[in-house]
């Protein structure tokens, strides 16, 4: 059985006296079991609800009859599921684990109405808090709602601030850290440096101001931990694997057209343009007009066929973008007789209990589906493919961790594919832990690094 680590057993003693609260251990340090010890001291079988990403989901109800074990654990599926089990089921001692996407169909649809229903809940978890950044949303203007009501609040974030201290106005208002009142624009007032943006009506934020006393309100409601600070892990090795830029690209690059076959690609913007060198730099690109894919490069997969020659014994994870390199990469799969192939992305989600033990796996996670949260593949791997990066600062850091975690007993190898110069100054934004956007590739372009 596990147990408590010591840093854990300290969060819970620091947060023991506050009934809503922040719990952000960073990422790989035991968020999700620290948080339902939490719960357990606390609840006295109030009823739970857990909203989670969908492929969480399943951790979530594994860890939780581990530690809740006297509870009954439900995985809502439905709303029509959703009310069975209501209907059906004592409300003591009770934990609902539910998607954060369903929970959005409860708040489109009569959320009055369906809010009747959640107000029972007693005790609620909010996983992966800064996704409730959005202060116009449904799910965050709903789950504020839920949090006034309930005796008892958990925030779970590795990373509550990743676009910086703004992130941080709906997490304090579900923890009812301001007075009655308080809105956006008072937080905007007090902790932000704002200008306008021409031809909008709206502010946006360009620096902070007043940051020690916004920590000090959130301090007594919050606990903070990095890794350096609570554990040792094995280290860590970065490969960078980088080969010439295809023709194409170049000519693409530089005209913003180019003809494959019987296809004509052109750029109608700065998205479309990014869009198209990304995936040139992949070695393939997608005709929108009549849906055709065209392969123009083998250098990742070259690169990637070496490697699992070269680690025939060792399972290997592989983070990817589009969904054609998915295809590109399986197709490799398939020429090299490897059969047992875990999926994690938007179309199928494969448990990790899919790992076959004493041979060779290839995980392939798609960024968006699951490079948040996903717990156990440091138990299974410690080598990590970038086929290609990610947009995203904070989609990056956590799939660093998907290894790298507490568990993992070797060191942590790091293979990055790079095939453009786009490529490259993607990765040197995102090891900063900032997004690669739209206005960073506009004034690269304008300053010529491109």
């Amino acid at each position: 059985m596990k147990t408590l680590f010591a840093f854990q057993r300290n969060a819970l003693n620091y947060l023991k006296s506050k009934n809503k609260v922040l719990l952000a251990l960073d990422m790989g340090l035991g968020k999700t079991f620290t948080g339902l010890n939490w719960v357990k001291e606390k609840n006295d079988d109030l009823p739970v609800l857990i909203l989670c990403q969908k492929n969480k989901i399943n951790d979530w109800a594994s860890e939780t009859k581990n530690v809740l074990a006297d509870h009954k654990v439900f995985k809502v599926t439905s709303q029509k599921h959703f009310l069975t089990l209501l209907k059906e089921n004592e409300q003591v001692g009770v934990v609902y684990i539910m998607s954060y996407s369903m929970f959005s169909l409860f708040t489109k649809k009569n959320p009055r109405w369906w809010m009747t229903y959640f107000k029972r809940f007693c005790t609620l978890i909010f996983d992966e808090s800064q996704g409730l950044r959005n202060r116009t949303s449904l799910i965050s203007k709903y789950t504020y709602k839920l949090s006034i009501w309930a005796k008892y609040v958990l925030l779970l974030s590795g990373d509550p601030t990743p676009n910086g201290y703004k992130d941080l106005f709906v997490q304090m208002k579900v923890l009812n850290i301001f007075i009655d009142g308080y809105n956006w624009y008072d937080f905007l007032n007090e902790f932000c440096v704002t200008q306008p943006i021409p031809g909008f009506s709206v502010l946006n934020v360009v620096g902070y101001k007043n940051i020690d006393h916004l920590t000090a309100m959130l301090k007594p409601y919050s606990y903070f931990l990095k890794t350096k600070d609570a554990i040792d892990l094995p280290e860590t090795w970065w490969v960078n694997e980088t080969g010439a830029v295809s023709p194409l690209y170049q000519k693409f690059r530089q005209e913003k057209i180019i003809k494959v076959e019987a296809s004509e690609i052109v750029s109608n913007g700065t998205l479309s343009e990014l869009t198209i060198l990304r995936q040139l730099s992949s070695g393939f690109v997608h005709n929108i007009e009549n849906n055709e894919y065209h392969e123009i490069s083998t250098f990742k997969i070259d690169l990637l066929r070496s490697l699992l020659e070269n680690n025939t014994k060792e399972n290997i994870v592989v983070f990817y973008n589009f969904t054609y390199e998915r295809k590109m990469i399986v197709d490799l799969l398939s020429e090299l007789n490897i059969n047992h192939i875990v999926r994690i992305d938007g179309e199928q989600n494969d448990s990790l209990d899919k790992i076959i033990p004493d041979a060779q796996n290839i995980i392939l996670v798609q960024y968006q589906t699951g490079a948040r949260g996903i717990d156990g593949l440091q138990k299974h791997s410690h080598r990590m493919i970038y086929y290609s990066p990610p947009l995203s600062g904070e989609l990056f850091k956590q799939s660093i961790k998907r290894i790298h975690r507490i568990g993992q007993e070797n060191k942590c190898i790091y293979h990055t594919f790079v095939n453009s110069k786009l490529e490259q100054l993607i990765y040197k934004t995102l090891k900063t832990y900032q997004d690669f956007t739209n206005e960073i590739f506009a004034k690269l372009k304008e300053d010529g690094e491109l």
